[in-house]
């Protein structure tokens, strides 16, 4: 989906347009084995009950694009890249959010993407139940969200293997991660519902440790709005989608 396109609700629905259709099959390719279109489709599936021939339009353009790229599968790698990669740890989770990036409703898009051993395990792209003043109010109820992810993922692997805490969360906002780290009580801090302060209390229990990194970096950022196509392609293999010759 090209960055910047708006898509607006409609009167009702045509009925001749086999809208829903489309899209669930895509919001099924998109969670099985497509992670690079989750936030594409995130996008046209808030106009899944009113929608008019341009959403049906936008369906057709975001289908092009896999299969356009057929060649592209989406590899889960057993190693841990050392240097450049996606971490130096068995388990990360980076988040990210957009802020007030719908046009209609004008909430922000969280984005999630959690790796294990240098692969994505779980990835997300959420409308917030809220609207956000601030981009840090926005980027706390993601990470909040992620943190949410860890819990499950750490109960799951802890009939497995050992316990992997601190898990490193990476953020791209520097505000959100010292009110994270922070007990602090301001004019903006204040207004955050205590449910997105959930990270706070995984953070004491030092179960999560926020870290920063560069927004260029950050693969959540493809989870969260369309890209332009270099760091659509950047993100892209680093979530695991890469070209492979038969």
């Amino acid at each position: 989906m090209t960055p910047g396109t708006v898509l607006l609700p409609a009167d009702g629905k045509d009925s001749t347009i086999p809208n829903r259709a489309l899209l669930g099959q895509l919001r099924w390719v998109a969670r099985c084995s497509r992670p690079d279109i989750m936030a594409a489709v995130s996008v046209v599936s808030k106009f899944c009950t009113t929608y008019r021939p341009e959403h049906y339009t936008a369906l057709k353009q975001v289908l092009r694009y896999p299969q356009g790229a057929m060649d592209y599968k989406f590899v889960l790698r057993a190693t841990v890249e050392q240097g450049g990669g996606i971490s130096t740890v068995p388990l990360c989770i980076y988040t990210d959010a957009d802020h007030a990036g719908c046009k209609v409703t004008r909430r922000s898009t969280s984005g999630i993407a959690v790796f294990f051993c240098g692969s994505l395990m779980m990835y997300s792209s959420i409308i917030q139940k809220c609207g956000s003043l601030f981009t840090t109010e926005a980027e706390i109820i993601a990470m909040s969200e992620g943190a949410r992810e860890v819990n499950y993922v750490l109960n799951v692997l802890s009939n497995m293997i050992e316990a992997m805490v601190p898990v490193p969360m990476y953020c791209g906002n520097q505000g959100s991660i010292h009110l994270a780290s922070n007990y602090v009580n301001n004019n903006r801090s204040k207004k955050i519902d205590v449910r997105d302060m959930h990270i706070r209390e995984q953070v004491k229990a030092v179960k999560i440790e926020p870290l920063y990194t560069n927004t260029n970096d950050n693969v959540a950022d493809i989870h969260t709005k369309p890209l332009c196509a270099p760091s659509f392609t950047m993100h892209r293999q680093r979530l695991g989608i890469m070209e492979l010759e038969e």
